[in-house]
Formats: C-alpha cells, structure tokens, sequence
C-alpha cells in the first residue's frame, strides 16, 4: 500500500476504535485480520473479546456491549487461536 492508503486506512480503523472507546467499549483483540477494508472504508470485527466499561462521553450509544465483565481471569487464554 501506498503512505496516503496506508494513513487513510489508519485514520478509519482509529475512529472507529474511537467510537468504540466513547461507548466504553475495548477491542482487546486488534490485528489485521479484524480489519475488513471495503469500498466504503475500513471496518473492524471481531468485538467478542471486547470489554465493556463506563462510556467515556454522556449519552445514548448505538453500541452495545455483549461480553460479560467477569469473563477475563488470571490464567484464562483468549483470542483467536492462530
């Protein structure tokens, strides 16, 4: 890819992370191949191992978290299995 695609793409992938951390949501498992790049820009997958906390701003949110909180424990192996 060429610096400005690779910059775009970068700039779409952290609003959307953004978007995410308003809503209190953590990705926790962001690698290239959570990321779909489409015609209509990136897109990020694979939220089940997302922890959701306190959103970050006041307000309604169109994300909603599934993962319980209680889910991760010292000694639990998460993520996608290589």
């Amino acid at each position: 890819m060429k610096l400005d695609e690779v910059l775009k793409v970068a700039s779409e992938i952290l609003a959307g992370l953004g978007v995410a951390h308003r809503a209190g949501i953590v990705h926790r498992d962001l690698k290239p191949g959570n990321v779909m790049l489409t015609k209509a820009g990136a897109k990020l997958l694979d939220f089940g191992l997302a922890k959701a906390g306190a959103p970050a701003s006041p307000g309604p949110s169109t994300v909603t978290a599934t993962m319980p909180p209680t889910l991760t424990a010292r000694g639990t192996i998460l993520g996608t299995v290589q």
